[in-house]
């Protein structure tokens, strides 16, 4: 597992991925429904929310069943965001689902659209929050193969990993990157995940990198590399993570980068 954190001349230095990663509760009128997490992204001048498509809808992906027991289904995302000195003062910003006219505020693929687990919300990043956007760009697309060490960041059974950071989730790569899942934008991996992990950006962190190659033969050259690749959404029957990949997250961010523009 790669080193989370560390304390350079008393400031803390987390990895971007621990910096674009956050708890969201999904919540009915402020009351809390259930845990995910979800990854904040810079676009065309714009900020994104992304996260899975059953998180803001409150129903099963595939059965369309409400996830709540008692049937309560989400109208708002609070999402959880360090402050500027990065301590133990965390910001709740609330994320409305619905606009006044009752239609929803997220944007799905735009293609598939309600097949794909995979929503992008307009966020507008509050003055007092210390968070990035990661831009969807693939600068080290080093190689990986099947059974590499990935990790999922998320909030696995909705638990930090110290102070309100994310946890890494120590996986292995299933099947290939450029693989399909039922004929969709997916690939598999295989580790412990669990509920509240879904939402959770899977990336691949590599250490003394300065070897690494990426796709077109240029070296990584640094100390570490980080390869974002996919968005976890669940498991599949037999227990693999279902991942969709990164044009997928892309091709969703970009529609609703449109939808503003329009």
């Amino acid at each position: 597992m790669p080193s989370h954190h560390e304390i350079v001349d008393g400031v803390i230095q987390l990895p971007w991925a621990s910096m674009s990663t956050f708890l969201v509760e999904m919540q009915f009128k402020g009351t809390p429904l259930s845990r995910g997490t979800c990854l904040t992204v810079s676009h065309g001048g714009h900020w994104f929310l992304v996260t899975n498509r059953h998180n803001v809808t409150g129903r099963n992906q595939y059965t369309n069943r409400c996830l709540h027991k008692f049937g309560g289904v989400p109208d708002q995302l609070a999402v959880l965001l360090p402050t500027l000195d990065l301590g133990n003062e965390w910001w709740v910003h609330g994320v409305a689902l619905y606009d006044a006219a009752g239609q929803p505020t997220w944007s799905e693929h735009p293609l598939f659209g309600a097949e794909i687990d995979v929503v992008a919300l307009p966020f507008e990043k509050p003055p007092q929050a210390r968070c990035f956007g990661i831009h969807l760009t693939e600068h080290n697309d080093f190689a990986l193969e099947v059974g590499d060490a990935v990790n999922c960041i998320g909030y696995r059974k909705g638990e930090p990993m110290f102070s309100a950071f994310p946890q890494w989730i120590d996986c292995r790569l299933e099947t290939p990157l450029n693989d399909s899942w039922q004929g969709k934008p997916a690939f598999l991996i295989r580790g412990p995940t669990a509920e509240g992990s879904s939402g959770s950006p899977v990336i691949a962190y590599r250490d003394n990198a300065e070897e690494l190659r990426r796709s077109d033969g240029t070296l990584v050259g640094s100390n570490w590399a980080t390869r974002l690749l996919g968005l976890y959404s669940g498991r599949t029957p037999d227990g693999a993570g279902l991942v969709w990949n990164l044009a997928c997250i892309r091709d969703v961010v970009e529609h609703a980068a449109q939808k503003l523009e329009s």
